[in-house]
């Protein structure tokens, strides 16, 4: 293994171990990149010296180390590129970039698979020491060979697309999965903004890192949906106000979009949904460079709103309040959502460094900073989720949300989506308390005091704002008392008539001081800023205990599945039971069986060494 072998040029750099692959490392650290390499290339010689004959092996050995040595060589390069423009990459990444830019540009030989197992079982002969670090990128090459003998036939079935633009896209998706390659998952996504307006809206790929403790490796998910029109006129109306609505936001023009990007905004139905959780609502393309620059889609998951309510039960709030929350918590989750994913993720510019050219006016900057603030931006090829690392996702979402409490008490914002008078004053008041209501019963479910860390973005992110919120004068109060039970109770005391001014004051504050440390790159304010507002002490410490005795269990979403009989598309619908979860995916892999069951062993196989307790 590489830990056993002496090169100081690795040893002490920022390398780690990553699943039980010997190549498979994450660094942020190009230099010991560059020293790995160099020990790789030391061992392909030392590989040839230990085992040269004079005989067919030899001969085929060393054509198998000149391509590796080209390989290296092409890998070198690529890394002093890549530290030139400053950007990380592992180096697993490293080879399955190179190795496709070689099969593609290049169309070089590649040994058959069943040579290249023997080839390996020669090299661990010669070096039973080294020859693991090439046993697994002899692997990858077997499976390249196996690719390369598979004609790679593009994707035209105009049957399941209904235009170019999905073909294009889909062509592109499968490429990014063939290959790895990340550059042509953006262009699939680049196709999908264009896709204005279809009636079947799909997505897939890793796209969500909230998961990750880093904040960087995106979790797979995909979906089907079908548009819900009379909510997407409503979303529509909200496009088309959003240049007027983005002025109302507290911070400076400077720190807006030159121009908003318009998007494709609808609510979608889900057919299904397939990760680790359902969102209700989605803003993507996540590429900065592609949503900034070129666009990106709203999407409200619509269906996913009621069922998440169905049957809810509400702790700490009043029988009034919950009398509210009953009648309009979907309807001001809606507006939350719209404001969230359009004006929330959809606002706000990245000052930044292009072409050796400031995207920003320096000087108007500078006035809006704190005195003796520096000023910062973020570098060519710096991205949000580089700079911001691991508060990234919860930091993001914290903004979102306190964009849509900001907007949604402008009486036009609600007038859009139908609520006028005293109805819409309730759906203010619901819409902040349901925030509230996150904060005090939902979030404390993802802290965790051991470690003293949130296991989810959007339950610190509203933690954040219900302490925000207790700083205002006279707006909220979280009384502890005996429930009826006899056991420890809280109750939530949320004062109506001071959400349109001290309320609008500590959000708009707030929100102003994200922005600023997002746009100008200021991760170490944005640190302190936000550990000061998710740090859990005293009483919240004691009242964890409370909220875990009165949790509810999580929501399982029972998902339809979909048959073709004949030209018609037969919709299946289940019992909303644990029972009728089962079906839909007894029904899902019916005689597909066995090559589920292989499918989850091999993942069981491969990840059961990362588990262990």
């Amino acid at each position: 293994m590489p830990e056993k072998v002496e090169d100081n040029s690795w040893k002490n750099s920022s390398l780690r171990r990553r699943n039980s692959d010997p190549v498979c490392y994450v660094t942020t650290d190009e230099d010991a990149d560059v020293g790995f390499m160099k020990l790789y290339e030391d061992t392909l010689q030392d590989l040839l010296q230990k085992v040269r004959k004079e005989d067919k092996t030899t001969n085929d050995l060393q054509g198998f180390l000149n391509h590796q040595q080209n390989y290296v060589d092409k890998l070198l390069k690529e890394i002093k590129h890549l530290k030139e423009e400053k950007q990380k990459m592992s180096f697993e990444l490293f080879a399955a970039k190179m190795e496709v830019e070689i099969l593609k540009k290049q169309q070089l030989c590649i040994y058959e698979p069943g040579y290249i197992t023997g080839l390996v079982q020669e090299l661990q002969k010669a070096s039973s020491e080294r020859a693991d670090i090439l046993s697994s990128y002899c692997d990858k090459v077997q499976s390249l060979a196996y690719q390369k003998s598979q004609p790679f036939v593009p994707y035209n079935n105009q049957t399941s697309a209904s235009n170019e633009t999905e073909v294009h896209m889909v062509e592109k998706y499968i490429e990014s999965f063939a290959t790895g390659s990340l550059d042509a998952h953006k262009d699939g996504s680049r196709f999908w903004i264009k896709n204005k307006g279809p009636i079947i809206e799909t997505y897939v790929g890793f796209i969500e890192t909230y998961r990750d403790p880093s904040g960087v490796r995106g979790e797979f998910e995909g979906f089907v949906a079908v548009v819900n029109k009379p909510m997407s006129a409503k979303f529509s109306v909200l496009v088309e106000k959003a240049e007027t609505l983005l002025k109302l936001l507290p911070w400076d023009q400077v720190l807006e979009k030159d121009t908003f990007l318009r998007p494709d905004f609808t609510s979608l139905d889900v057919v299904s949904f397939a990760g680790s959780g359902i969102p209700a609502g989605i803003n993507i393309p996540n590429y900065d460079e592609i949503r900034q620059n070129e666009g990106f889609k709203n999407v409200s998951l619509g269906n996913v709103i009621p069922a998440s309510y169905k049957d809810a039960k509400m702790p700490f709030v009043s029988s009034e309040d919950k009398a509210l929350m009953d009648k309009y918590r979907v309807e001001s989750f809606e507006v939350q959502v719209g404001l969230h994913e359009l004006l929330g993720h959809g606002s706000g510019k990245l000052l930044r460094r292009e072409k050796g050219e400031l995207n920003f006016d320096e000087a108007a900057v500078k006035n809006i900073l704190q005195a003796g603030e520096e000023l910062k931006y973020y570098e060519e090829g710096d991205i949000y989720d580089s700079v911001f690392t691991t508060i990234g996702s919860a930091y993001e979402e914290c903004r979102a949300e306190c964009v849509g409490l900001y907007l949604s008490l402008d009486k036009d914002v609600l007038r859009i989506f139908g609520h006028e008078g005293d109805e819409a004053e309730d759906v203010i008041y619901t819409n902040w308390l349901s925030m509230v209501f996150a904060g005090v019963a939902k979030a404390l479910e993802m802290y965790a005091p051991a470690t003293n860390a949130w296991l989810q973005a959007h339950s610190q992110a509203r933690y954040a704002i219900l302490q925000v919120m207790l700083e205002a004068d006279g707006l909220l109060r979280i009384e502890e008392r005996t429930g009826e039970d006899g056991n420890p109770d809280l109750l939530i005391k949320l004062e109506r008539s001071k959400i349109p001014t001290e309320g609008k004051r500590v959000i708009g504050d707030f929100l102003r001081k994200l922005q600023v440390f997002k746009a100008t790159a200021n991760v170490k304010g944005a640190k302190a800023l936000f550990d000061k507002y998710t740090e859990v002490k005293e009483p919240w410490s004691k009242w964890r205990d409370i909220v875990l005795a009165r949790r509810t269990p999580r929501k399982l979403f029972v998902q339809a599945n979909t048959e073709i009989s004949g030209e018609d598309i037969i919709l299946r619908n289940y019992e909303a039971s644990p029972s009728g979860l089962i079906k839909s995916w007894t029904d899902r892999f019916a005689g597909k069986e066995a090559s589920l069951y292989k499918a989850l062993t091999d993942i069981y196989n491969k990840d059961k060494d990362q588990f262990k307790f």
